[in-house]
């Protein structure tokens, strides 16, 4: 199951989910262009990531998104 972080929103823009991961926003965009990171999700013009699969995409050792799955409602996830 996911941990939170007390007063952590669920859904991180580019910049908070940077910060998590202790990158600049930069680095992140540069990421997620080269999907190295998880596929974010979209609402209207918003790109967010969830900050409960940042936290386990960082436990799984940061894999690439190609062996990464998140299952949501299960707090596991895959690497393929």
């Amino acid at each position: 199951m996911p941990t939170f972080v007390e007063d952590e929103p669920l859904l991180l823009d580019a910049y908070a989910a940077a910060a998590l991961c202790h990158v600049t926003a930069r680095t992140w965009q540069m990421w997620n262009a080269a999907a190295k990171v998880p596929p974010p999700i979209r609402i209207g013009r918003k790109t967010l990531w969830r900050s409960g699969e940042l936290r386990i995409w960082i436990e799984a050792g940061c894999p690439p998104r190609n062996h990464w799955r998140y299952v949501p409602n299960s707090g596991k996830s895959h690497r393929g």
